[in-house]
């Protein structure tokens, strides 16, 4: 869902855990600009009473995982991309500073990779955003350090 500024929505979030006990997760609001990411952490307690899932067919989509992850000092993102065209892969840290744009170029229909290192010390939480297709994925990756 993407708001025009100034625009407001309510967001209904149906919290769903797999198992009848007590559950806390988090749910993560991400605000993507073209050189920020600022994303803030909501709590969810529940129980679980259902499933969710996606209907087949319901359109293409972009997929990336991270592994390790969390990681030490470098980690592996496969990523695939629905159609071939420009693709951007950027890395950003808690604050939504860009910390290292990894692909920025056409690619391919398909799966990819691309290798990460983290900066000495550079422990903490970061977010990796992949746009394509006019879609955009973020993810959230954790750093130890060296």
């Amino acid at each position: 869902m993407t708001l025009a500024p100034g625009e407001t929505t309510l967001v209904q979030a149906v919290y769903c855990p797999t198992d009848e006990q007590p559950a806390t997760s988090r749910l993560y609001i991400v605000e993507a600009g073209a050189s920020e990411l600022v994303a803030q952490t909501v709590t969810l307690h529940g129980r679980i009473r259902g499933t969710v899932g996606i209907e087949p067919g319901s359109g293409p989509a972009l997929t990336a995982t991270a592994r390790p992850n969390p990681l030490c000092t470098r980690t592996t993102i496969e990523y695939s991309v629905p159609r071939a065209g420009p693709v951007t892969l950027e890395l950003f840290d808690v604050h939504g500073r860009l910390v290292e744009q990894r692909v920025d170029g056409v690619r391919p229909a398909g799966r990819h990779s691309v290798e990460w290192c983290v900066a000495r010390g550079g422990s903490g939480l970061y977010f990796l955003r992949l746009r394509s297709s006019g879609l955009t994925l973020v993810r959230k990756l954790a750093a130890a350090g060296s």
